[in-house]
């Protein structure tokens, strides 16, 4: 467990990760307290139990006192209605009694699952997307962003019980049909549906586009995609625009489509022209506009060096004109 760069390496992180889009910030003057405050806990603990710290800290009790070290430096609860990381002194100190803290059912779904498909698109210069493994070849990360690469990770490695395949712009470098067969291959090899996939739409895509409206039926009849993806800041526009945007939802709702998945924050994925159109200051209007689909905003609207302060602003403008606008004066789509 050596400390670098003030980050010690733990098996449960105290600061902001990333998934590979985004460089995470570095931690703050709380988040390096935590970390040696844990550290210090762990080698005692450890000690005690005749263990090293390393491997106390990959225990239960290990983990438990982590929830007990974050509630001291934040200064909140760990009992009570109001703790959030519930935790007893016995749960750090007896391994035994710490599993049974976390002894639990729970159901894990990934909303939001991408690859390469490297057979169509085999450039090196993807390699960018893995740009956290800098330590490896552009040819290694490359195939760490791969179809079978991906299925491992999340369907073999993980606790992920469910997964979504979910649409890039433009379909590239992860075609509609791609995202399919993806699909189908985990769902084969699993024996379950553990997958599904999105269609992806750009509703100013012209007609032959593989992502425009005019396909948007062949990805939810012939491919069997059953949500929507949409990227307000590919072709910049907004989702509550009713000539660009409300045709899409139309077709959508027609086709049996109840849940829109779209990209928002993190402008810098998308260039510096798209950062106002992924902004959330649509989503009130079409909201309310379409009552029966189901908006789901990636990322939650984050801004780097805001974070999602637009995002929480847009749902309480939603919230009030919810209150003060009669049901019946919504839109309310075809069936």
């Amino acid at each position: 467990m050596e400390d670098t760069d003030e980050r010690p390496r733990l098996p449960f992180p105290l600061w902001d990760v990333s998934n590979g889009e985004w460089c995470p910030r570095p931690p703050n003057r709380k988040q390096k307290l935590a970390a040696a405050l844990l550290m210090r806990e762990a080698d005692k603990r450890a000690r005690r139990l005749g263990m090293s710290r390393r491997r106390f800290l990959r225990t239960a009790a290990g983990t438990a006192t982590a929830y007990m070290v974050l509630n001291t430096v934040y200064g909140v609860a760990s009992s009570g209605d109001a703790a959030v990381l519930p935790v007893r002194p016995e749960h750090c100190d007896d391994p035994q009694a710490a599993r049974e803290l976390f002894q639990a059912d729970y159901f894990v779904m990934d909303v939001q699952l991408h690859h390469v498909d490297v057979d169509r698109f085999p450039f090196p210069q993807l390699a960018f997307l893995r740009f956290l493994e800098s330590n490896l070849s552009e040819e290694e990360r490359l195939q760490h962003l791969s179809q079978i690469n991906m299925v491992k990770e999340v369907f073999v490695d993980s606790e992920t019980a469910v997964g979504v395949i979910s649409g890039v712009p433009n379909g590239v470098p992860l075609p509609v049909d791609t995202m399919a067969a993806t699909r189908d291959l985990v769902n084969r090899l699993a024996g379950s549906r553990r997958a599904l996939s999105q269609a992806m739409c750009d509703p100013r895509n012209p007609p032959a586009h593989p992502t425009s409206l005019a396909n948007l039926e062949h990805q939810v009849r012939d491919l069997r995609a059953t949500g929507l993806k949409c990227y307000t800041g590919n072709g910049n526009w907004f989702l509550d625009d009713e000539e660009v945007s409300y045709p899409m939802l139309e077709e959508a709702t027609r086709l049996g489509i109840r849940v829109v998945n779209v990209h928002k924050g993190f402008p810098q994925l998308l260039g510096s022209m798209a950062a106002d159109y992924v902004r959330s200051r649509d989503l009130p209007k079409v909201s309310k506009d379409w009552p029966r689909l189901k908006f789901v905003v990636y990322h939650s609207g984050y801004f780097p060096g805001e974070g999602s302060t637009s995002f929480s602003a847009s749902c309480a403008r939603f919230r009030t004109a919810a209150t003060s606008t009669p049901r019946s004066a919504a839109r309310s789509p075809p069936r």
